[in-house]
């Protein structure tokens, strides 16, 4: 499974990547390629943090449990993590 996990030291920052509509598979192949797969992106209205992450296969039930139960709906608008569809 590959992932997204935005965050940054400005406020917002999942909430500004939603925003931007970024191809995902495009942004997780970019941030593969830069040192410890973490790309910046940078623009006067924000700075994102974007990591590309791979797993091995992950049960779609477990990562609704993680987004309905575990997450915190506030602090998800400031980091979170987005599942690249392959």
């Amino acid at each position: 499974m590959k992932v997204l996990y935005v965050s940054s030291g400005d406020d917002y920052a999942a909430l500004s990547f939603e925003e931007k509509e970024f191809d995902h598979k495009e942004i997780w192949e970019k941030a593969r390629k830069c040192d410890n797969y973490l790309w910046i992106y940078e623009d006067e209205e924000c700075c994102l943090e974007i990591q590309a992450l791979e797993f091995g296969e992950v049960d779609s039930e477990f990562i609704e449990f993680v987004r309905n139960d575990v997450q915190d709906y506030d602090a998800c608008k400031h980091a979170d993590f987005y599942i690249v569809e392959e």
